[in-house]
């Protein structure tokens, strides 16, 4: 990856950062090509959600729950703390199912109130 880097292949050097499970590395990377060179730019939100994957596959609860967040996929970081069955992550469940219903757009097939 750093060798990419060395010859200004930001893309391939996130790859390969990726694929080492070097997600942090990765995620610095894409961030600075895109502030860079928005027309390379990478999707970084999808680098969050690989990220949260490869914590969740090797049992990191506390690195995938913000990757998650910050991929915007909430239901997924409420159902993962919500498995690991102890009081904090199901009161953190709780938190997060809140602030997120009190955030959410109104259904457009609810009833009136």
């Amino acid at each position: 990856a750093v060798l990419y880097l060395a010859v200004h292949r930001a893309p391939e050097a996130v790859g390969a950062f990726r694929d080492a499970g070097r997600y942090a590395d990765a995620v610095q990377v894409a961030k600075s090509l895109s502030a860079e060179c928005p027309t390379e730019a990478l999707d970084v939100q999808e680098l969050y959600a690989q990220w949260a994957q490869y914590a969740i596959d090797r049992g990191d609860v506390q690195t995938a729950i913000p990757c998650l967040l910050t991929a915007g996929d909430v239901q997924t970081a409420i159902s993962t703390l919500v498995r690991q069955e102890t009081m904090p992550a199901l009161q953190g469940a709780t938190a997060l199912a809140l602030m997120h219903a009190q955030h959410a757009p109104p259904d457009a097939d609810a009833a009136p109130r």
